[in-house]
């Protein structure tokens, strides 16, 4: 053993002999290493998972599953209008994996090994344990977290891997919405002598303008990689105000669902004019905010609250109690209450309102019985009143236009916050869509009042601007717009719902009363017509006159001017055998009409000359309707037709020729501007008319329209029922029974209240 230890130093390894060469002298071998290669690149991404079960001592029962015991649901935020994804196996997409923010995965594994080595799944760094469900599957639900793969593995054995790119959601972006170059706007002339720099002036952007009701009109844009959910206002009084009158911070929310990766531009407006900071330097604050709660903050803007000016004098004196009581820090509102008081004797002001009436009569009581409360009770009663009294000068002023309007934004702001809730029930959506749907239509019939009236009074009616009537939407659209977010809401696809909502909004934004309630475009040109048409007859008429006139001057000078044979000449024979010889000759035709009517001239031309020009403005206001009412009455053309046969004929110097066809188009004007006003009323009625249920048109009292007959009924029917004699004696019977029980005070208190109840009802 000595000898072979020592002489181990001594040992030399052999040198290599080329064996391989003489067993492959073909070289084979390489064919197998190209294998081995061309395998690793058809693998692709998956070559390690792939080759390391090919070495495995044992092939798994989920391997035998074509790799399909392994099932991944990836499902982005609903607000990225991503599709879902599916994996199966270890394979993932050609393209790339691209997973959004937020995005939730749902894994379901197969292992045969049961629970003594369970599967874990893997994202990033971070090992989560898998949910066992019985019978070899597992399960992992969460929330995809920022990591460059996903992984499946089990023990050591990585049994799939998937890379894929974690898409950030970004910041919404917000700002004032840059002055556009209008295209036939030219470019400024660079003289050399001024450096180019020094002549390119750029337009600073306009935050807001204050419109004619003294409401604020915003213009802004807004971007964001998914689009932006809501736009929040936030109005803080300035510091620079020491003493302030009663009043809090206004905040607001409302939906803008911008499009994704789009500059959308925004119009929001606000009526603040009800704020008792009105009139005093506020900071305003924009916020833009994502669906997934990020949120940017535009640059506060320094403005005085604009206040609004009333016409009416009780409405006028209503606002100052209203300010004296915002500013009042001693809380003696004895003197408010009967000033208030005193407002009650005028009664031509209040018009004869029973509601304006009770409303300042309640306002002055409030006032006056809060003497014996605490500082926090008459706080909270002098804000309960200032309100009221804000509602009540506003009702006085503008009617219930500007009422219903608001109401009408707070029944759709309701139903936007019932949306972003997920606890809300369906019945209640249901409930708040119903409503939104009876304001829609009480403000149609508000905004039928306010035409009604202006149209009475003469007022003239706003024009639109073509931006304006872009986004306007006429009663036809708005009601299959309102139909289409039902279905989408009892479909559940809130979002799609809460972008209709967004619609909306901006919709309301153009029915601010700041427009005046402007009229759609047809409307006006027909409101125009009928007051051309008015103008047109009363010149007309006129007109006729001095043509009547003319032609009444016309048959005196032919009384007075016979033809020659018609010319009375005396018989000379009998004249003379009565003794008659020296007697004067008979006149002359011409020396007759000389003598007796040198004065009866008749000259038409300048009645020609007015009938020609009231036939241009009749061709002019044909015209201008045919371009935006579908239908123009026949009777304009056959007015023109008689308006150009009087011209002829008084060109012919025939003004008793005219007179026919000057009556006939007075008659066919008037008629004109009948078609036209039944056409307007129409139209306004299908403003209020907006079906609530199944295209079903009902008036404010909730009647539905028409009802004279198939043609004129909503539904091809009469819808109206009159009752018979023998229905008005059952409903009499009844009112009689109701009456009789409720003053029999022997029966129970509830029973009395439901009969009490029931004739307040009917």
């Amino acid at each position: 053993q000595k000898q072979i230890i020592s002489a181990l130093p001594l040992l030399k390894s052999p040198s290599p002999k080329a064996l391989l060469v003489r067993k492959d002298p073909n070289a084979l071998r390489f064919i197998a290493v190209l294998l081995f290669l061309s395998g690793i690149m058809i693998s692709g991404p998956d070559w390690r998972v792939r080759l390391w079960e090919g070495f495995l001592p044992v092939v798994p029962k989920f391997s035998l599953a074509d790799n399909k015991a392994i099932n991944l649901w990836i499902k982005p935020p609903e607000y990225t209008g991503a599709a879902q994804i599916h994996l199966t196996g270890a394979g993932a997409p050609k393209e790339g994996l691209r997973i959004p923010q937020g995005s939730e995965i749902k894994a379901r594994v197969y292992s045969p090994l049961g629970k003594f080595i369970a599967p874990s799944f893997k994202n990033g760094d971070q090992t989560l344990p898998m949910k066992y469900m019985g019978e070899g599957l597992y399960s992992f639900e969460g929330v995809i977290r920022r990591g460059p793969n996903l992984a499946v593995t089990q023990s050591i054995i990585p049994r799939a891997r998937w890379d894929f790119l974690f898409v950030n959601d970004t910041p919404p972006q917000i700002s004032i919405t840059k002055p556009e170059k209008k295209e036939d706007e030219a470019e400024p002339e660079i003289k050399e002598s001024v450096p180019p720099e020094e002549t390119k002036e750029e337009i600073p952007p306009k935050a807001y303008d204050v419109m004619t009701s003294q409401s604020l009109r915003f213009y802004q844009t807004v971007r964001d990689d998914y689009g932006v959910e809501n736009l929040e206002i936030k109005v803080e009084l300035d510091p620079v105000v020491e003493e302030f009158p009663i009043g809090e911070n206004y905040a607001d929310a409302r939906l803008i669902m911008s499009p994704p990766e789009t500059d959308f531009k925004i119009t929001p407006v606000y009526d603040l004019t009800w704020h008792t900071w009105a009139g005093l330097p506020v900071i305003i604050t924009f916020t833009a905010k994502d669906h997934p709660g990020q949120k940017t903050a535009l640059e506060p803007i320094n403005i005085t609250l604009p206040e609004r000016s009333f016409e009416n004098p009780v409405a006028k004196s209503l606002i100052a109690v209203r300010k004296q009581l915002a500013w009042t820090k001693d809380y003696d509102f004895t003197p408010l209450s009967n000033e208030l008081a005193s407002l009650l004797k005028a009664t031509d002001f209040i018009k004869n309102n029973p509601v304006v009436y009770l409303a300042i009569k309640t306002a002055s009581a409030r006032l006056l019985q809060s003497e014996t409360l605490n500082e926090k009770d008459k706080l909270e009663t002098a804000k309960a009143v200032i309100d009221l009294l804000w509602d009540t000068a506003v009702a006085l002023d503008d009617g219930a236009l500007e009422l219903a309007l608001r109401d009408l934004k707070d029944a759709q702001k309701a139903l936007e916050e019932a949306l972003q809730n997920p606890d809300t029930p369906e019945e209640e959506i249901a409930r708040l869509m119903e409503d939104l749907q009876q304001k829609i239509q009480n403000y149609f019939a508000a905004l039928q009042q306010d035409m009604k009236k202006r149209m009475a009074e003469g007022e003239e009616f706003p024009m639109i601007t073509p931006d304006q009537f872009g986004q306007m939407i006429d009663p036809d659209s708005l009601q299959k717009f309102l139909e289409e977010l039902q279905s989408e809401l009892q479909a559940g696809d809130k979002q799609k719902a809460q972008e209709m909502l967004s619609q909306l909004q901006r919709m309301m934004d153009m029915m601010d009363p700041s427009t005046n309630a402007p009229m759609p475009q047809d409307m006006q040109t027909m409101a125009e017509g009928v007051n051309e048409l008015q103008e047109l007859i009363e010149k007309q008429e006129n007109l006729l006159v001095q043509t009547q006139k003319q032609a009444d001057t016309q048959a005196i000078m032919d009384s007075l001017n016979p033809r020659p044979s018609e010319t009375l000449q005396p018989d000379l024979e009998i004249l003379r055998k009565f003794g008659f010889e020296n007697f004067p000759p008979p006149p002359e035709p011409e020396q007759f009409l000389k003598e007796d009517s040198e004065d009866l001239e008749v000259n038409t031309q300048k009645n020609k000359a007015e009938q020609e020009a009231l036939r241009y403005v009749l061709g002019q206001l044909m015209m201008d309707t045919a371009e935006h009412v579908k239908d123009i009455p026949e009777s304009m053309g056959k007015a023109e037709q008689e308006m150009r046969g009087a011209e002829k004929t008084l060109g012919e110097n025939d003004p008793r020729g005219a007179v026919p066809h000057q009556e006939k188009a007075i008659e066919y004007l008037k008629q004109a501007q009948d078609d036209l006003s039944q056409q307007l009323q129409k139209r306004m009625q299908q403003m209020v008319g907006i079906g609530l249920s199944g295209g079903m048109k009902y008036d404010p009292l909730g009647r539905p329209f028409g009802g004279r007959g198939k043609k004129d009924g909503p539904q091809g029917e009469d819808e109206v029922k009159i009752p018979d004699e023998a229905q008005k004696k059952r409903v009499e019977e009844i009112l009689r029974l109701l009456r009789d029980r409720s003053g029999e005070f022997q029966r129970p208190q509830e029973e009395l209240e439901y009969y009490r109840r029931l004739l307040r009802q009917f």
